[in-house]
């Protein structure tokens, strides 16, 4: 499915570049004049370099846990077509609407209406 986003996997550049901070990349994008793209820009400072990698960590994760939302969600929606659920509220809470509201935010591109 095209959602827009570089495709993963991401991986975290533990190199710090002391003007930048650190960077998540996207090796498989990877071409002759850019050798592994960064997708994400994480700002450090020394007294926060140790929360700038788990943030590293955490977005770098990002196409994975995408994938695994989406995979989620296709194994409630079988068990909820099973059970014959069907949310009754545009406010549900339930698991299966709160996997396809994060899946919409992190499909969400600029040129859709």
């Amino acid at each position: 499915m095209k959602t827009g986003h570089t495709p993963g996997p991401w991986v975290l550049d533990n190199r710090t570049d002391k003007r930048i901070g650190l960077k998540v990349r996207a090796p498989a994008i990877a071409t002759a004049s850019a050798p592994c793209p960064a997708v994400a820009t994480i700002h450090t400072t020394p007294r926060s370099r140790y929360e700038a990698r788990a943030n590293g960590r955490l977005i770098a994760q990002a196409p994975d846990l995408l994938e695994v939302a989406r995979l989620a969600r296709a194994v409630l929606e079988e068990y909820r077509r099973k059970a014959g659920h069907k949310c009754l509220s545009t406010n549900c809470d339930c698991v299966w609407c709160q996997l396809g509201t994060v899946i919409a935010k992190a499909e969400w591109q600029e040129d859709q209406p």
